[in-house]
């Protein structure tokens, strides 16, 4: 009877959202970016004015991450161009390879880390306001 409850209670702190993704750090961190493009919208959509539309190439290095953010002004979409990258939503906790993606709507709010011994590279494509 110990037995079975001590396997229940493991499963569930095991299974919990806070030991599945741990803590989000406090500071980005162990990341690079070089911008590949970007233009205003205000000329080819005024009521796009003050928001452009930018692409990036991230590096995460090994153990590099993100500090728990918010999406609601800055949708996007994520290419993982190489590696492996974790990203914490919601208490969910997604492993994305090369060649995989998600989106950043207004409703996201995550962390992203690069738990693998290998640097990961993702295409960022977003509109930020400028």
């Amino acid at each position: 009877m110990k037995q079975t409850a001590l396997i229940a209670l493991l499963t569930l702190v095991m299974s919990s959202p806070a030991f599945a993704s741990g803590k989000a750090p406090e500071k980005t961190h162990g990341l690079s970016a070089v911008a590949l493009e970007a233009h205003e919208l205000a000329a080819q959509i005024p009521v796009m004015s003050n928001y452009q539309l930018r692409a990036r190439r991230v590096t995460f290095e090994p153990g590099g991450a993100t500090s728990l953010h918010s999406h609601a002004m800055r949708p996007g979409i994520v290419y993982v161009e190489r590696g492996e990258i974790v990203e914490i939503r919601s208490g969910e906790k997604r492993t994305f390879k090369a060649g995989e993606t998600w989106n950043e709507t207004a409703d996201t709010e995550h962390w992203v880390k690069n738990a693998s011994d290998q640097p990961a590279v993702l295409i960022i494509i977003d509109l930020p306001k400028s």
